[in-house]
């Protein structure tokens, strides 16, 4: 990465309408952090406002739909 990112990833823990390959969001969150990339990983049920200062802060949102947190 050429500039310093700030990623929020966003999973929720709501099982997939259709099977899919799994997505290691761990293993994704520290490949991109040796690249650079700051990144916060959060529950989408967090509180509303919670989420919403954390994108206000700059972060950019990445949303996945995994079975649960690795």
């Amino acid at each position: 990465m050429r500039a310093t990112r700030k990623l929020l990833l966003i999973y929720s823990d709501q099982c997939p309408a259709a099977p899919g390959p799994a997505l290691d969001i761990a293993r994704l969150s520290e490949v991109l952090r040796e690249r650079g990339a700051e990144v916060e990983e959060v529950n989408l049920n967090i509180p509303p406002d919670t989420l919403l200062e954390k994108l206000e802060g700059g972060a950019m949102p990445v949303v996945f739909r995994v079975d649960a947190k690795p």
